[in-house]
């Protein structure tokens, strides 16, 4: 758009678009040289589609609480606490571990006290404890155990809740110990798994992923504070995440995710399924970047993704569809909004709708391809219409496929996008 020139004497500036500023190629080094990026980062390259209904996700601080855990938060609840045994004559850790009972509707791990450490959570590689296979283990070392940190048994079985609590009287100094949830590695679908566990760093096994035997869970909650959580490859219905001060770096294929944290980055990617009701993507923290890929998981179908990202006072790079599998006639909603800091959306070639920038002290931009191909292999032809203001700080427009470039009323409600910032630049790449 910036090589356009804007009207002397018109507050505003329309252009209906079948021409771009950047060759077809130098396009193609943006978005490769982007996917390096984010690959490097240690994210799968991963592709995007959404809905229309709900543009602004609602935000709850308490997405990652869950209420079943209030009446396990008192040692008085314990169903057996356990004593902690040396690993070996020569080595210096001591260890408490138990199985858990299978078949379980909530797995869940909590803290109270003056504790912190490390939660783990793998699935088991080998049959080295073949009476436990059909079990959920919970395993607690430290270095430095003493009477005064219990590890214990939690639960109801009429519910199906099965966890440990490990607990440590008020005014004691600090202790670190680490917390490893073992699922059998024969059973391939769980229900729920519940974390609330302040200044305790979490990371989930990459080998849930198993591309011939992956691991399916329903809910899952994380609630910590201070400390980093890492995801790799998890596959549920939802999945919501609630730190401060800690990254989050993850991927994830299900239906509904919801990330928050303050004061540290987010490196993420998803597969939504999109399917029926659509899938809901939230990511949210402060003072830090977001770099991101959305995806489908199911590209023969039309799909419906509500995306809600935010930060302040750091850039936001988010990478959609980059590799053309969103179904056409999909539907895409997309909220980016952030303060002292750019904004890079490149949006795959199947997307339709409406899209809104803005920004202060600097430039909104809209950087338009038209060497894109229809992903629909009918041959349309893709039109994006923009209009701007004096000060280019503000664009608005829509994006549609249609036959002879006609106005296509359906494309242009599909789906919407809004992307804003202050003091930087903001562009969306089509």
């Amino acid at each position: 758009m910036n090589d356009k020139q804007d009207p002397a004497n018109l507050p505003y500036y329309t252009n209906h678009s079948k021409t771009k500023r950047r060759s077809g190629v130098s396009r193609l080094f943006v978005v490769l040289v982007s996917a390096f990026v984010l690959s490097f980062l240690g994210l799968r390259v991963v592709w995007l589609a959404t809905s229309k209904p709900i543009f602004l996700l609602e935000v709850d601080d308490n997405v990652a609480v869950d209420p079943r855990l209030n009446v396990y938060q008192a040692i008085d609840a314990a169903r057996e606490c356990h004593e902690w045994e040396s690993t070996s004559p020569d080595s210096d850790v001591s260890k408490v571990s138990f199985a858990l009972a299978e078949g379980a509707d909530l797995i869940f791990a909590l803290t109270r006290g003056p504790i912190a450490g490390h939660f783990e959570m793998i699935r088991r590689t080998n049959y080295s404890y073949p009476d436990r296979e059909t079990f959920v283990t919970a395993e607690v070392t430290t270095r430095s155990p003493d009477q005064a940190t219990k590890v214990c048994r939690m639960g109801n079985e009429d519910k199906k809740e099965r966890g440990v609590l490990i607990w440590r009287d008020a005014g004691l100094p600090l202790t670190s110990i680490n917390v490893t949830i073992i699922i059998p590695l024969h059973l391939r679908s769980h229900k729920d798994v519940s974390t609330d566990l302040a200044m305790f760093s979490h990371s989930i096994s990459s080998n849930f992923d198993d591309w011939w035997s992956p691991t399916y869970f329903r809910d899952m909650r994380f609630m910590l504070s201070e400390a980093p959580i890492d995801f790799d490859g998890l596959r549920a219905r939802s999945v919501a995440v609630h730190t401060s001060d800690g990254a989050v770096r993850g991927s994830f294929d299900g239906n509904s995710i919801n990330v928050q944290t303050s004061n540290a980055p987010i490196s993420f990617s998803a597969f939504m399924e999109g399917l029926d009701a659509g899938s809901n993507i939230t990511l949210r923290t402060s003072n830090a970047t977001i770099e991101a890929m959305f995806g489908v998981s199911h590209s023969m179908v039309n799909t419906t993704v509500r995306a809600h990202v935010h930060t302040t006072h750091g850039a936001v790079r988010l990478l959609t569809d980059p590799f053309q599998s969103m179904h056409p006639n999909s539907t895409f909603m997309l909220n980016v909004s952030t303060s002292d800091a750019p904004v890079a959306v490149y949006m795959g070639p199947s997307y339709e709708g409406t899209y809104e920038l803005s920004t202060t002290e600097a430039r909104a931009e809209v950087d338009n391809d038209d060497n894109v191909e229809d992903p629909s292999e009918m041959g349309r032809q893709r039109t994006v219409q923009w209009t701007t203001n004096e000060e280019h700080d503000y664009v608005r427009g829509y994006s549609y496929w249609s036959h002879n470039g006609d106005p296509s009323r359906e494309g242009m409600d599909r789906g919407a996008v809004k992307i804003s910032s202050t003091k930087s630049d903001v562009t969306l790449y089509f």
